[in-house]
């Protein structure tokens, strides 16, 4: 829904950026065209059971590359909590709140 807003040229009330996690476009929408303007952290696992790793990169690049941030592990489909994930979380962040 995000994605779609966006696509459409909707802030969604002045969202500054947006943290995916296992994201992907679901099969029925159409392609995005373009890039998506706002800044971007997706976060996804190589071996997501639930999510490929391959929708999860296809919603990615959907997005921005200079304003685009991705997270990739190896834990399946979680959203890692160790202190080397939360420390880049927070780092990718601070630069979205920044710029």
């Amino acid at each position: 829904l995000v994605c779609a807003a966006l696509a459409h040229g909707d802030r969604l009330g002045g969202i500054k950026f947006v943290v995916l996690c296992s994201g992907y476009r679901p099969d029925d929408t159409p392609p995005i065209r373009g890039y998506l303007e706002v800044p971007s952290l997706h976060i996804f696992g190589g071996s997501d059971k639930q999510v490929p790793l391959e929708r999860s990169e296809d919603l990615a690049e959907a997005f921005h590359p200079s304003t685009r941030s991705i997270l990739r592990h190896n834990m399946g489909h979680i959203i890692p909590s160790s202190k080397t994930y939360v420390t880049d979380y927070a780092r990718v962040i601070a630069s979205f709140l920044e710029g």
